[in-house]
């Protein structure tokens, strides 16, 4: 039961005439991530791309929970058990739970010879977006109750992170993706009863359901770890004052570059680290640059007050967190793809300032790590399990994702908002402001090609506009792309 999404399809659901839907007897990763951007082509239709990321962890939840209780039933009839026998059902949960991984591999095909099947379906009805999934396994009574449990027990909690941090158990991540969906849809402004699951025992359905008004007003964020992290972005260090001074100066047009050059070289430290930012690859010079005045004369005022900034910052970071070499590489390869990206698609006029961008883009984590190391980890583990970005999840349990923390950490650093934006919608660029939009842009899509060589990501999950921008119109040209930046970087 599947649908070709055009056009047309879409302005039949925006009419109410119809809902997309689609069943199959197993959601793949990138048939996800195709659901996943009906829904966002719909979003952007009813000008609510605000509700994008919500949605996108919302669709993950509910169709990963309706294909684990199909897959569990397999795994008990395969391994022999009954699931409605309490002995039974402790040992196969054991069992599920350590091989789940392996058995979604090997069994994957035997849920359609075995009749089992997943539909989803998106909808708008009297003001409402309704998305549903269904799923042909009945929870046994103790699930059930405990289902109903969770869902109770949302309307008794502060918030996300509350519920992350006292009752998460890997074990029994539906039960956690159920509080967090209800949360979430509070957040969203959703009315009470915004999520509804039921059975239908004649056609042995399972029914999950969530209804938001098209006109809900979104909650402000939590802030109750928020505070905490003002405080710790506080106490890092202000740019080294000769910085600042060399700033100034680079500012004010009565001070010629010799003058600038001379105060630079006066310090040693500072001299041999722009010397060899200038020698990299950023600025592919042929022949190495062996002083201050020729490395100001060859990349001008705004190339070195960028590794000024840059230097300033790491210099600021180090001071109080070492052991950052995998944020470090991670984002040097952001920053080399950002600038040659910029290079390619002409748009050179940024390609400095992205290449900054790219190096600091997750300055946010360093903050993170600082103050919740272990929530960090559950937050990344959580995400790489259902498919989503972990920026949005510790802005949701944290009240600030990442990528704002490292805006925030830039701004207490005074950087201009040419550097910030890109860092601050890396990972939601379509909400960076106009001036800055194809930067943020830049960024978001260097860090995707970066991490695409570290892990291969879902293609279907990109932001389309995103591949439209850099007119990449197929998956295998996104891979090429990724490809020829990591043979490029190699031979940086």
């Amino acid at each position: 039961m599947e649908q070709c999404v055009g056009k047309r399809e879409i302005d039949e659901v925006l009419s109410g005439e119809k809902a997309l839907v689609s069943e199959m007897p197993y959601v793949s990763k990138e048939r996800l991530g195709v659901l996943i951007s009906h829904v966002n082509a719909l979003l952007g239709k009813l000008n609510r791309r605000d509700f994008s990321e919500p949605f996108k962890y919302i669709v993950n939840e509910m169709i990963n929970n309706a294909g684990k209780a199909n897959l569990k039933r397999l795994y008990f009839k395969e391994k022999g058990l009954n699931i409605t026998d309490p002995v039974d059902y402790l040992e196969g949960m054991k069992g599920f739970s350590l091989e789940q991984h392996e058995f979604i591999e090997a069994f994957k095909d035997k849920l359609e010879k075995n009749g089992f099947y997943t539909r989803f379906s998106v909808q708008v009805k009297n003001g409402l977006l309704l998305i549903t999934t269904v799923n042909n396994s009945l929870p046994t009574h103790e699930e059930l109750d405990r289902i109903r449990a969770r869902v109770e027990l949302s309307a008794r909690l502060r918030d996300v992170a509350e519920a992350y941090m006292s009752i998460y158990d890997s074990s029994e991540g539906a039960g956690f993706g159920i509080i967090s969906t209800v949360l979430m849809l509070r957040g969203l402004g959703a009315h009470e009863g915004s999520y509804r699951f039921d059975t239908d025992m004649a056609s042995g359905e399972s029914i999950a359901e969530v209804r938001v008004p098209l006109n809900a007003v979104p909650e402000r964020d939590v802030e109750h770890i928020s505070d905490e992290i003002a405080r710790e972005i506080a106490t890092i260090p202000k740019l080294p004052e000769n910085i600042i001074e060399i700033e100034r100066m680079l500012a004010d047009p009565e001070i010629s570059f010799s003058e600038i050059s001379r105060v630079v070289s006066s310090d040693p430290g500072l001299t041999a680290e722009l010397l060899k930012m200038v020698n990299s690859a950023q600025f592919m010079l042929l022949n190495n640059v062996t002083s201050i005045q020729g490395a100001v004369t060859l990349i001008g005022a705004r190339g070195l007050k960028n590794l000024l900034y840059l230097y300033g910052a790491i210099k600021s970071i180090e001071t109080q967190h070492t052991n950052l070499t995998d944020l470090w590489d991670h984002s040097y390869r952001c920053a080399f793809y950002s600038h040659t990206l910029a290079n390619q698609f002409k748009l050179h006029d940024i390609a400095d300032d992205v290449y900054i961008s790219g190096i600091l883009h997750d300055l946010g984590e360093i903050i993170l790590m600082t103050l919740q190391p272990d929530l960090l980890d559950k937050i990344a583990s959580h995400c790489r399990g259902i498919g989503v970005a972990d920026n949005f999840l510790e802005a949701l349990i944290i009240g600030v994702g990442h990528a704002k923390i490292g805006a925030m950490i830039c701004r207490h650093w005074k950087f201009p908002e040419q550097l910030i934006s890109p860092i601050e919608f890396h990972h939601q660029p379509f909400l960076a402001p106009e001036d800055h939009y194809k930067g943020a842009h830049l960024v978001y899509l260097a860090n995707l090609l970066a991490e695409d060589y570290e892990n291969r990501i879902n293609f279907s999950a990109i932001d389309e506009n995103a591949l439209k921008i850099f007119g990449i119109g197929s998956e295998s040209e996104f891979r090429e792309l990724s490809e020829t930046l990591a043979l490029k970087f190699q031979g940086s």
